[in-house]
């Protein structure tokens, strides 16, 4: 609008990405405990806030092989995505996401039986219209 001052916010998005049909064998408790125990553990934090996909439905579906030469594997995918006060480059944050990685494995290995062999954490950088 013409002559509207507008306020960006810069933040950084966190994604986390949980699996949910590697299971274990012997079958252990289901993975959806890794997520609901994560979500309990970020109401815990200094969070404001955080979204995530369904936890009933397949919404997210990810391919993944470990080599060009072996045929993709298809998997489940929940995300909890948060968006963070502090800046992509500040030494905080990244102990932070640290201790996010540290929880998630340590439910995969309590919930899912062994450790996930990659947690994938993606973080960048949005700017938010306040």
């Amino acid at each position: 609008m013409p002559g509207k001052t507008h306020v960006v916010e810069r933040r950084s998005r966190i994604v986390c990405h949980f699996p949910m049909n590697r299971l274990p064998d012997p079958l252990k408790p289901n993975q959806m405990r890794v997520v609901h125990n994560f979500i309990k553990f970020l109401k815990k934090t200094t969070l404001t806030g955080f979204t995530t996909s369904s936890l009933f439905e397949n919404v997210c579906t990810g391919f993944w092989r470990a080599t060009t030469g072996d045929e993709f594997e298809e998997e489940n995918v929940v995300l909890i995505c948060i968006d963070h006060t502090l800046d992509k480059s500040d030494p905080e944050l990244w102990t932070f996401i640290a201790h996010l990685k540290h929880e998630i494995q340590r439910l995969y290995k309590r919930f899912a039986g062994q450790n996930e062999k990659d947690v994938w954490i993606v973080v960048h950088s949005i700017d938010r219209l306040v």
